[in-house]
């Protein structure tokens, strides 16, 4: 049965786009005051070389694919043509999609057939989702496929309850949906869920002529074909290497599975089953989108708090549909009112208690910088050792890698003896150790780096042996003979030894060589 919508349950967009501008302007203000993730962070260096002419997957090496560098180049040719901070002006490039997001979904939500108060409570919801949930990884990858598939989802999930949309639009919705869901190829599990709910329902084929998923294929058809022409590099080397190595980082098992917001889902399921709402079309379709983002998380397998950020953002969005549209229910159903304030707790408490993002190392790694723009190298596992330090002290990052992650999936296999397993010969793991240990050296001999922070702590992220040394690693190269004795010992932080160069001269000098060659 549709709803008709009258009198005081009549839209109210004007309130509607009032709140979305003045959130939009608060986390355009209260973003900036904190720290940027670490990716994002790696990502605004990383593609400001790649403007300058750096190649991806040699000159910069990525374990993902490059669609997130040409979705960096927009802020990091903005600070530069502005004169502006990179991260300032990151910030507010997705505080910018997230506006343009958002006001598309509460166009898409106006035209839902939808009481006032179910719309203005999803609308809400998403708000939330887009601006608040991400608090702690605000600019992530996860958060960026939010922010662009956002009003695709919405289009979906309230596919029955729309009029038909023009084809313009729908080849719209899928093509920005791509940006986002082709971020990662575990994204591409929810289009996917929602498509198989929507054939359950409609027992019609018609759904694979469908213009958004016809041009979210298409999209992703063009995608693959730029990555084998002309990101060879990254199919020919990254990609080989990674399937031998990559599974050591991340959590082990028990870590990755007992993510709480893995449970929503089975809240999500008794608030359905009790509310009556089992055979709710929108629901289901919202259900499906849960179930994908969930399989995503697991697909990853690395318990990362950001890449639960999907599943956490839809069953957010359908506690507060079920909560508003119920309100008789929870009034008299327990089990559903607090099924509904487990679902809030262990999405959008979990965040909230992480807070803000804070660099963990630019407390104690800062006091052994002496200026901005000094070359800086960090020998760790850590993508958050090294970023956002570096962009917080103007530092000039001395790698190609934004964390030395090539290093403990091969190490590991060979110090316990599991070459030779699953096709893997021993050969091929020391060719990716011989591969990082020569990139590393190549890199100290090109940038010079005024510092190197290692990392000695005992116990090394995704090492399983605790003798690792990466000085000892990169002593088995000749050349390292060479560089060694230019690095001086001159303190500790955080079980980090530091290292200053003591061979590199003054840049004062080295800009008059450099001038006088000219």
């Amino acid at each position: 049965m549709r709803v008709t919508r009258s009198g005081s349950d009549s839209p109210r967009p004007k309130a509607d786009l009032l709140v979305l501008i003045a959130v939009s302007l608060l986390a355009a203000w209260f973003y900036p005051l904190f720290s940027l993730n670490h990716d994002a962070s790696w990502y605004l260096i990383a593609t400001d070389r790649f403007l300058d002419g750096a190649d991806l997957y040699t000159e910069i090496f990525e374990i993902n694919p490059p669609l997130a560098f040409y979705l960096t180049v927009p802020p990091v040719a903005a600070a530069r043509t502005f004169g502006s901070d990179p991260t300032t002006a990151y910030f507010l490039y997705c505080v910018a999609i997230g506006l343009l997001s958002s006001l598309w979904t509460l166009h898409i939500l106006g035209k839902a057939d939808l009481p006032n108060r179910d719309r203005r409570a999803l609308f809400y919801a998403i708000i939330v989702a887009q601006f608040v949930l991400p608090i702690a990884e605000f600019g992530q990858r996860e958060h960026l496929m939010l922010l662009l598939a956002m009003p695709f989802f919405i289009s979906q999930i309230f596919r029955s309850r729309l009029p038909r949309p023009g084809t313009s639009e729908q080849i719209a919705l899928g093509i920005t949906a791509s940006l986002g869901l082709l971020l990662k190829p575990y994204f591409l599990l929810i289009p996917a869920a929602i498509g198989l709910m929507r054939l359950w329902q409609e027992r019609d084929l018609k759904i694979f002529v469908d213009p958004a998923y016809l041009a979210l294929a298409g999209a992703t058809i063009l995608y693959l074909t730029f990555i084998v022409v002309a990101q060879t590099a990254y199919l020919a080397l990254v990609i080989p290497m990674a399937i031998h190595v990559y599974d050591a980082y991340g959590m082990d098992a028990a870590g990755v599975v007992s993510r709480p917001e893995l449970l929503g889902l089975a809240l999500m399921a008794i608030v359905i089953w009790r509310s009556g709402l089992v055979s709710g079309k929108g629901l289901q379709v919202l259900v499906a989108a849960s179930i994908g983002a969930a399989m995503a998380y697991l697909f990853q397998f690395k318990g990362w708090n950001y890449h639960i950020l999907p599943l956490s953002a839809f069953l957010l969005v359908g506690a507060a549909w079920v909560a508003v549209s119920r309100l008789e229910t929870i009034r008299r159903d327990a089990l559903v009112a607090v099924s509904i304030a487990l679902l809030v707790i262990t999405t959008l408490g979990v965040q909230l208690v992480r807070g803000p993002y804070e660099s963990p190392t630019k407390t104690s790694f800062e006091q052994s910088v002496g200026s901005e723009d000094q070359s800086i190298l960090i020998l760790s596992t850590n993508v958050w050792a090294s970023f956002p330090f570096v962009n917080e002290v103007s530092g000039k990052w001395a790698s190609r890698y934004p964390a030395q992650w090539l290093i403990p999936g091969a190490y590991n296999r060979l110090a316990q003896g599991d070459c030779g397993s699953e096709g893997v010969a021993c050969s091929e793991l020391e060719g990716v150790l011989d591969f990082a240990r020569n990139s590393i050296i190549e890199d100290i001999e090109q940038f010079q780096p005024d510092l190197i922070f290692v990392d000695e702590r005992e116990e090394k992220s995704y090492f399983r042996s605790l003798d690792f040394d990466y000085f000892e690693f990169l002593a088995a190269d000749a050349r390292f003979e060479e560089i060694r004795p230019c690095y001086e010992r001159v303190g500790e932080a955080i079980e980090y030894g530091v290292y200053s160069n003591s061979c590199r001269r003054p840049a004062s000098d080295r800009v008059a060589d450099s001038s006088a060659s000219e």
